[in-house]
């Protein structure tokens, strides 16, 4: 358990180095971007980024989630890593391909304005192809980067990540400073290029992985059937997360109201993010990677490693909540905002928060083939929530926030005393 221990310290680190250091990177990026073009343009391109990353998403059908809770029996040998790994892989790369030109006739029919939206100097067609070939780059991307933090191999992974950022805004800021200017070709096609090379990276550390397995060995029973069910569950979850998601909102925004609009909610949106994005990225795939390694090992091995991993979660989130009480009356007092308004913010803050405080008990689900369990209690939490939240803020805000605070406390105690009932597993 050490052992494991170890490698989740070990990737831990590697993961901090890269979600810091490409979120201040982004963020750097973006404030720039939002001083230098107009809020028009500005908000063009938020909604054109959120429209591919949420077919990305949605169109991945659960699988970057699938790598773990089948990873040891599909890397027993080169040949188990074909046909498990593989299969899956060809099987994504086709769904990719075949399914953004449905999703863009769906949101011609249906959101004919979002579309309009792309009809830059009759440019739509060349927006709609570069944003196709984004759509499945990013997708297969983002699928084995997934794949290959299991194995850890997160510092190659860091080194990519923020080498790839980095050389994108020096390519996007050097043309800026020669044209003086900065278009769709400047912003999208240094991102496809990019793209393109990042993930041929990504196939050879594949590669020199799948060179490592031993040449023979078979599954002990078929599983193709769990991977499905297994993924099915976790597209639902993933459905469900989009709705809270800016990928979602920023074409809502776009379409509804006014693309300027969209352009605030996108610089927002990348401020309010970066925290929880961090923090995914610290114990989602680390936590995720290291219960894969025990999932055939005792039940006190879990116990344990997952009792360490949580007590690093929840140090790092105290000082997160020491860090924003500390901070509060100074916004209070610098920002001429009224309570009214800070109330929904809290609630905002609350439920945005407290999925974080899930994020490991969502990674032990889902490694013990658990998705469906967790979904549905997180579902029934969300149901409960919005149905609710109005009525209570018809008597009070204050009813609001409190409601929200047990609501959500309540989706915590199902979740945990499920995981406690079931692999004993302590907060």
């Amino acid at each position: 358990m050490n052992h494991w221990y170890e490698k989740f310290q070990y990737a831990f680190v590697w993961s901090s180095v890269e979600a810091i250091g490409y979120q201040l990177i982004l963020l750097c990026h973006e404030w720039f971007l939002s001083l230098y073009v107009s809020g028009d343009f500005y908000g063009y391109i938020g909604t054109i980024l959120a429209i591919i990353f949420l077919a990305t998403n949605v169109f991945n059908f659960g699988l970057y989630q699938s790598w773990q809770p089948f990873f040891v029996e599909a890397t027993r040998s080169k040949e188990t890593f074909r046909q498990v790994i593989l299969r899956q892989l060809c099987i994504n790369i086709a769904l990719l391909a075949t399914l953004p030109p449905l999703f863009f006739m769906l949101l011609g029919s249906h959101y004919s304005r979002l579309l309009d939206i792309l009809a830059i100097s009759n440019d739509r067609m060349w927006v709609l192809n570069i944003m196709w070939l984004l759509i499945m780059t990013e997708g297969m991307k983002r699928t084995i980067r997934h794949l290959l933090y299991v194995p850890f191999k997160n510092k190659p992974l860091a080194f990519i990540e923020i080498g790839t950022l980095i050389l994108y805004c020096s390519i996007v800021w050097t043309s800026y400073g020669i044209v003086g200017s900065l278009s769709f070709t400047q912003i999208l096609v240094p991102f496809a290029i990019l793209s393109i090379l990042s993930l041929g990276v990504l196939c050879i550390l594949t590669k020199q992985y799948y060179d490592t397995l031993p040449s023979h060995g078979t599954l002990k029973e078929p599983i193709f059937a769990r991977i499905l069910f297994h993924r099915i569950s976790c597209t639902f979850y993933q459905i469900l997360s989009q709705l809270s998601s800016s990928n979602l909102w920023i074409p809502l925004f776009a379409s509804i109201f006014d693309i300027q609009r969209a352009g605030i909610l996108t610089l927002v949106s990348h401020g309010s993010y970066s925290l929880s994005r961090i923090i995914q990225k610290l114990f989602g795939t680390t936590s995720g990677a290291a219960f894969a390694h025990i999932r055939y090992h005792g039940p006190l091995q879990k116990q344990r490693l997952f009792h360490k991993i949580n007590r690093v979660l929840y140090i790092t989130l105290g000082g997160i909540i020491i860090m924003f009480a500390a901070t509060y009356p100074y916004m209070r007092s610098h920002f001429d905002v009224p309570s009214t308004t800070w109330i929904p913010l809290s609630i905002f803050l609350i439920v945005h928060f407290t999925e974080n405080i899930l994020v490991t008990y969502r990674e032990f689900f889902f490694v013990e083939e658990r998705a469906h369990i967790f979904t549905a209690y997180t579902t029934l939490g969300t149901l409960v929530l919005f149905s609710v939240l109005p009525w209570l803020w018809s008597f009070s805000p204050l009813h609001a926030l409190v409601g929200t605070l047990a609501i959500r406390a309540g989706t915590l105690g199902m979740i945990s005393l499920y995981a406690y009932r079931m692999w004993k597993l302590r907060l």
